[in-house]
């Protein structure tokens, strides 16, 4: 069952939304906007076309891996931080509901 949708377009300008509006907010007009149906089955066939790629045909190249010196960091990285690339790190304690500072407290000796 095709279920029909409603567009609204300006006369003047061509703006196109799904709510009527009074004032074309693309043209500044009043009262240009006209109501027009679009079926389910033409909004998918305007769209782009799309294909698929056989993946044994594409290339893959090795990306320039600098190392971090740490080499926990560096196998979980797959041999270093790309080239180019940005790492975002976060950590903490745990919620356990300690106090951070006391944590980290160095052993008196």
């Amino acid at each position: 069952m095709a279920m029909n949708k409603e567009s609204f377009y300006c006369h003047e300008c061509g703006y196109e939304t799904y709510k009527w509006m009074g004032r074309c907010p693309g043209c500044g007009s009043w009262s240009t906007f006209s109501e027009k149906k679009i079926s389910r089955h033409a909004a998918r066939k305007t769209g782009t076309e799309l294909t698929a790629n056989n993946l044994a045909a594409l290339e893959i190249t090795e990306n320039e891996r600098i190392p971090t010196g740490i080499k926990e960091f560096d196998r979980v990285l797959g041999g270093g931080a790309v080239k180019g690339s940005v790492l975002l790190l976060g950590g903490g304690i745990p919620a356990w509901g300690g106090n951070p500072r006391l944590s980290f407290r160095p052993r008196a000796t």
